[in-house]
């Protein structure tokens, strides 16, 4: 199945409900039917980074935490507590994940407001 909304691609992230990767600047999105994981690259010991390893694919997000192929990918890592925290639908499959990264935080912010400030005392936000 596709995962398009008037033809253009969803973006789903996903998380635990204590936000664990997203804490530690660490997302877990699925673009259109792709799964991807992207983490920061940090060029000195301050959290912020404006650059991202992309890890694509379900076999090699599976890989890095170790989630057994029991069921489909999204079932396993539902399994673990991991579900949507936020959709969004994109222009381009290609639209830049810092702009996206922002969406979500600006939805975090104002509909979730104490696991925004979790990521502002983890150093993942300025305030």
């Amino acid at each position: 199945m596709e995962n398009k909304k008037n033809g253009k691609i969803v973006y789903q992230y996903f998380d635990t409900e204590n936000f664990n990767l997203v804490k530690n600047d660490i997302w877990l999105r699925r673009r259109g039917e792709l799964f991807e994981l992207l983490i920061p690259i940090f060029e000195n010991e301050k959290k912020d980074s404006n650059q991202y390893q992309k890890i694509e694919g379900e076999d090699r997000i599976r890989e890095i935490f170790a989630i057994a192929r029991i069921k489909s990918f999204i079932e396993d890592i539902a399994d673990l507590g991991y579900d949507v925290f936020f959709e969004s639908v994109g222009v381009t499959e290609n639209e830049n994940f810092l702009s996206e990264r922002k969406k979500v935080l600006e939805f975090l912010k104002i509909k979730k407001p104490d696991y925004y400030q979790a990521l502002v005392e983890a150093g993942v936000v300025k305030n």
